[in-house]
């Protein structure tokens, strides 16, 4: 089970997401470090946990309201991690961006994405770089990409697609300390062959030894981590 630490980054500094509330997010307040700057918040993460993946998600270009591609070019250049990078991708001309084309992985979210076939033309592009996130709300599917009825029918569609990795995610929990959703858990156990990476709601050591009798490989966190409830947790 790999942690991936989560970056969300408003106007050039890390804040602290709970549940899907963009414009109330403020500057993170961490036990790591006092700076709300990127590369400082990465370098207390690296130091303090075994890192080899970070999520980084643009909170101005997935509200349309600018980017924060300097920044993250810089953490690109700083550190030798790999980056998951979610910048609220719609169609294929969103991959016309010097920080997707330096990204190791990108995220393809149903929160974002206008259609099926918009889905299909941008994970086309990427090839092995693509990463679906089939978003959720308190169980229902977020976002509009059209003619699913439920997150289920979405990920069975995603999966004959043969997507390399895909993520499960309840926008509702994220940031509140409240466990990872049952649901997910149940849908990353009934669905596909591969391992599925989650997140939102982690409170402390036990909830990520939970998901690790699951069909989980990577768990997405940042609360806890700010607030030092997984210091002690060695990957298994």
């Amino acid at each position: 089970m790999e942690l991936i630490p989560v970056l969300d980054i408003k106007e050039g500094k890390v804040v602290r997401g709970v549940e899907g509330d963009r414009d109330s997010y403020k500057p993170v307040e961490s036990c790591l470090t006092d700076s709300a700057e990127p590369v400082d918040v990465l370098e207390a993460l690296k130091d303090d946990f075994e890192l080899k993946k970070v999520y980084i998600a643009d909170i101005d270009s997935l509200e349309d309201n600018g980017d924060n591609d300097d920044c993250i070019i810089e953490l690109f250049d700083t550190f030798d991690l790999q980056f998951y990078l979610d910048r609220g991708i719609k169609t294929a001309e969103g991959l016309e961006s010097r920080v997707v084309e330096r990204t190791d992985k990108v995220i393809v979210a149903s929160e974002t994405v206008r259609s099926v076939g918009d889905m299909e033309n941008i994970m086309e592009c990427l090839g092995s770089r693509a990463v679906f996130s089939v978003d959720m709300y308190n169980g229902e599917l977020a976002g509009d990409i059209g003619h699913f009825d439920s997150a289920s029918e979405l990920l069975e569609y995603v999966e004959d697609l043969d997507v390399e990795e895909i993520i499960l995610l309840d926008i509702g929990n994220v940031g509140t300390a409240s466990g990872v959703a049952e649901h997910l858990l149940e849908k990353a156990d009934e669905y596909g062959e591969e391992e599925f990476i989650t997140g939102g709601g982690v409170r402390n050591v036990n909830d990520v030894e939970k998901l690790e009798k699951h069909n989980i490989s990577g768990v997405l966190v940042s609360t806890a981590l700010h607030r030092g409830y997984l210091k002690d947790y060695s990957p298994g």
